[in-house]
């Protein structure tokens, strides 16, 4: 009978050679999963956060157990959920971050020499990292936001952030690896010396060594979302009156009138079935900061949906299609009709403000394909949300209609 997650690893794991090989393995899956393309890379290297799409997968994990341990991780499981039911514990019981703790108390009773096996112990600790953060990360930015929002982030924070401090993300997670492992200080030295405790209500132990880390990990990111979300809506306020973020294509709305349904409505299709090309996080900021009484997850569903049902057959992307055109048609019908709702033809603010106005409106004597649209979408949003109240359902879709109007328009912004 087990009594500690300790005697699990030593008996398993027993035959594992924490040698210089070991070492080598270790250091070339951290490095490989830093640079195994442009995103990683450039998210590892860099300052910026919600731009990059990194991901840990099903695939790392079963990699970390065959190739680089030769361990099957199906004859740990069992055995280590014995003594921390993952039910409870969902975080300290996973097998992979357990192991990871195993291998740093090993690897410090180990005969290697103490600069490499503390060089060792804190890449372990970037892998662990590496998990809490690319799942934070997709659980804050399901969808990227733009490089220019996540760089104005970045000047808005003060010296308190890690990642303004540090200069990139590897940087920043590598000193907290180092904190961990530093046998001196760290609050966390007695856990890895001993592996004595699993689970306990105060004082040091295996569970909280790996809870306190995400924890960590979850804070920073919470709080660089929230400063981006500020960022964004304050940011829209300025640029919606100066030149910057959504300007040059609000000329062309003005400018090319005769080609524009035809441009932003092919751009809108070639998109339309692309959840990270056609849903921004940025736009979605402005949305839900123009409309305040908006249910945001509702929209972020009906949003997300759309895209889901637009690839779903050929009658949804039909009815999809309809739903463009007319938003679009009557859009450009407004501003070449109305010169002075645009105070100057980079006013996308007082666009957007009219449009929301019209959107929200009971008044029927727009056309026949504006109205039908309207139904579509609500419709979509019952369906897709089941929400039913007529009044958050009209705000969605007013919510949805402005969407499409901006993410159109923001064409160029996005290198369409």
């Amino acid at each position: 009978m087990d009594k500690l997650v300790k005697d699990v690893f030593d008996d398993v794991c027993g035959h594992v050679k924490l040698d210089e090989a070991f070492c080598k393995r270790i250091e070339r899956y951290m490095n490989e999963f830093i640079s195994r393309n442009h995103d990683h890379a450039s998210f590892f290297g860099g300052n910026l956060t919600g731009v990059y799409v990194v991901k840990f997968t099903t695939n790392d994990r079963i990699a970390f157990f065959e190739e680089v341990l030769s361990v099957d991780e199906d004859e740990l499981r069992p055995r280590l959920n014995a003594l921390i039911d993952p039910s409870h514990f969902m975080v300290a019981g996973d097998v992979l971050n357990l192991t990871i703790v195993w291998l740093s108390h090993a690897l410090l009773k180990s005969s290697l020499n103490p600069t490499r096996k503390e060089q060792v112990m804190s890449y372990l600790y970037n892998i662990m990292q590496f998990r809490f953060i690319t799942s934070r990360l997709q659980r804050h930015w399901p969808y990227p936001c733009s490089k220019e929002v996540a760089e104005a982030t970045v000047s808005a924070m003060t010296n308190k952030y890690a990642i303004k401090m540090k200069g990139s993300w590897i940087k920043v997670i590598q000193d907290r690896s180092l904190d961990i492992v530093d046998m001196k200080h760290s609050v966390h030295r007695e856990t890895i010396k001993k592996m004595d405790y699993d689970i306990r209500n105060k004082g040091y132990s295996v569970g909280y060594l790996i809870t306190d880390t995400q924890t960590r990990n979850k804070a920073m990111l919470k709080n660089i979302y929230g400063l981006q979300k500020e960022v964004q809506e304050s940011g829209f306020k300025i640029n919606a009156s100066s030149s910057t973020f959504l300007d040059k294509d609000g000329v062309e709305v003005i400018k090319d009138k005769d080609n524009a349904l035809e441009t932003y409505r092919n751009y809108l299709l070639s998109i339309a079935g692309d959840k990270i090309s056609f849903i921004k996080m940025d736009l979605i900021s402005i949305i839900e900061g123009m409309n305040k009484t908006m249910p945001k997850d509702g929209f972020r569903v009906a949003l997300n949906g759309l895209v889901d049902a637009y690839n779903k057959n050929t009658q949804a992307r039909e009815k999809f299609d309809f739903v463009f055109n007319a938003i679009l048609t009557h859009m450009i019908v407004l501003v070449t009709n109305n010169r002075h709702i645009m105070k100057h033809e980079n006013d996308i603010a007082s666009l957007l403000a009219k449009l929301k106005n019209i959107y929200g409106a009971t008044r029927t004597d727009i056309s026949d394909d504006f109205v039908k649209a309207k139904d579509i979408l609500e419709t979509h949003i019952i369906q897709t949300t089941k929400i039913k109240r007529d009044i958050m359902v009209s705000v969605i879709r007013t919510g949805l209609m402005l969407y499409i109007v901006l993410r159109a328009i923001t064409r160029k912004h996005y290198g369409g």
